[in-house]
């Protein structure tokens, strides 16, 4: 069983940059595109006991970055969409992770 933090990778920076590199063939084979990423603020600001959730927005948003230059010749572009925090009961339901728990 994965621990926390390698579920946190797999899921917000891995299986972006998997689906992002699936979606670029076909993009090019039609002209372009546009894809859109969405981040949060978490992808420029930290705060503590989120680490490992900031890692995959700042990687997810550094991947991105550098994949748009590189398919710019090809008509395709991104969008990082950023929101930053709303009033809801989402911290009801997180899973706090520890560095112990690997």
């Amino acid at each position: 069983m994965r621990c926390a933090i390698e579920h946190q990778i797999a899921t917000n920076l891995t299986g972006a940059i998997q689906l992002i590199r699936a979606v670029i063939p076909r993009l090019r084979d039609q002209g372009g595109g546009r894809i859109v990423q969405v981040s949060s603020e978490s992808g420029q600001i930290g705060y503590p006991g989120f680490s490992a959730y900031h890692a995959t927005k700042w990687g997810i948003e550094g991947f991105v970055e550098a994949v748009a230059q590189e398919v710019a010749p090809f008509g395709i572009d991104f969008v990082i969409v950023e929101p930053g925090p709303t009033r809801t009961n989402f911290g009801t339901g997180l899973d706090r992770a520890t560095w112990l728990a690997c």
